[in-house]
C-alpha cells in the first residue's frame, strides 16, 4: 500500500526523542563525556556522538514517565527517519526496529534485534542521493501499513568497516511522523509554487593584522530555504497543516524540512523559521478566503 511520499513534508514532532531527557537506556559507549550518546538529542548538530570503533547501537524508549503520582507510557511511529552530520562512508548500513507497545518492559538488544520488526535496512548510499559528501541521510517509509505501525522502544544499528577512520560519528538523530502537504485543488489544497530558493551561506571569523593583511578561519556553512504559496484555502488541509506547525514551532524550534521527498536529501534542512509568515488575504466570500504567504528557514540562526 502506499501513501502520499512525495510532496513537502515538515518533521516537526520528535517521536524518537521521548517523555524524558534520558530516553536512551542502552547505547555503545561513547569515546568521551564531551561526545556523549545524548547528543544526538541536540538541536546543535555539531555536538556529535562520537564511539572509538566503526559500529554503534542506540536503543530508544519513545516513552515513559514515571512520577510520584502520574505515570504515562506512548508508543509512536516514525514515516522519516533522519541522521543528520555523520561520518559515514557511502557502505555504512543502516538497520532501524521497532519493538513492544506503550505498556511493554525494556528488552534486551538481542531480544529486540530477534523479536523487533525490522524498519527498515539500507546502505547511506541509498539515504543521501549517493553523494561521497553529504553528512546526512534521510529515509522515508513508503509503506503506508509499516509508516503507522506504533512501537514504544526502537534500535539503531550503524555499521562501516571501511570508514578510514577510527570512530564513528553523528550529530542529530531524527525520527517520528512528518506533517505532509497534498494535492487536492477542489479545496485549494495545492503545495507551493514549482520555484524555492535555495543558498548556502559562509559563516567565518576575520581579525585585520597591522598592514593590509588579515586572518580568517571558516566555522560553518550553513543552508537557507524558502517557500512561497499562492492562493491557500484557509479551509483547505494544507493551509491548517502548515498553521499548527508555525503556530507550535514559531520562530524559536527547528525542524527538519523536505521540500521534494523524491529526493530527500537534495535541498532540505534542519532548521527554525526566519519569522512567523506574513499573509496577504483574498477574501472573496465566505468558504473562499486565500492565503498568499512564504516560509523562510535559516540554518544559521
Amino acid at each position: 500500500m502506499s501513501y502520499n511520499n512525495n510532496n513537502l513534508r515538515i518533521l516537526w514532532e520528535f517521536g524518537l526523542d521521548g517523555l524524558m531527557y534520558n530516553n536512551i537506556p542502552s547505547h555503545t559507549p561513547a569515546i568521551s563525556q564531551d561526545f556523549g550518546v545524548l547528543n544526538v538529542k541536540k538541536d546543535t548538530v555539531e555536538s556529535l556522538y562520537r564511539v572509538p570503533q566503526k559500529y554503534f547501537y542506540i536503543i530508544f524508549d519513545a516513552g515513559a514517565v514515571t512520577q510520584s503520582s502520574v505515570r504515562r507510557t506512548k508508543a509512536i511511529s516514525i514515516d522519516t527517519f533522519a541522521m543528520l552530520n555523520t561520518n559515514l562512508t557511502l557502505n555504512a548500513s543502516i538497520r532501524l526496529y521497532g519493538y513492544g507497545d506503550a505498556q511493554s518492559s525494556l528488552p534486551s538488544i538481542q531480544n529486540l534485534e530477534r523479536n523487533g520488526t525490522l524498519l527498515f535496512y539500507n546502505l547511506k548510499r541509498n539515504l543521501c542521493g549517493g553523494d561521497e559528501y553529504q553528512r546526512d541521510l534521510i529515509y522515508i517509509e513508503e509503506d503506508e501499513t509499516k509508516a503507522i505501525q506504533r512501537y514504544r522502544y526502537f534500535l539503531l544499528k550503524v555499521s562501516d568497516s571501511q570508514n578510514p577512520s577510527d570512530f564513528l560519528e553523528v550529530g542529530r538523530v531524527l525520527g517520528g511522523q512528518a506533517s505532509i502537504l497534498t494535492n487536492n485543488f477542489s479545496d485549494g489544497s495545492t503545495t507551493f509554487n514549482d520555484n524555492i530558493t535555495f543558498e548556502e551561506t559562509s559563516y567565518t571569523d576575520s581579525l585585520d593584522l597591522n598592514g593590509f593583511s588579515s586572518i580568517s578561519n571558516e566555522r560553518a556553512l550553513k543552508r537557507k530555504l524558502g517557500i512561497e504559496f499562492k492562493n491557500i484555502n484557509i479551509d483547505s488541509q494544507n493551509y491548517k497543516i502548515l498553521r499548527n506547525y508555525w503556530r507550535y514551532c514559531r520562530d524559536t524550534k527547528k525542524a527538519l524540512v523536505i521540500p521534494f521527498a523524491d529526493n530527500p536529501v537534495g535541498f532540505h534542512l534542519f532548521a527554525k523559521l526566519e519569522t512567523l509568515p506574513k499573509q496577504t488575504i483574498n477574501y472573496v466570500e465566505k468558504n473562499h478566503v486565500y492565503s498568499d504567504f512564504s516560509l523562510d528557514w535559516d540554518e544559521g540562526k
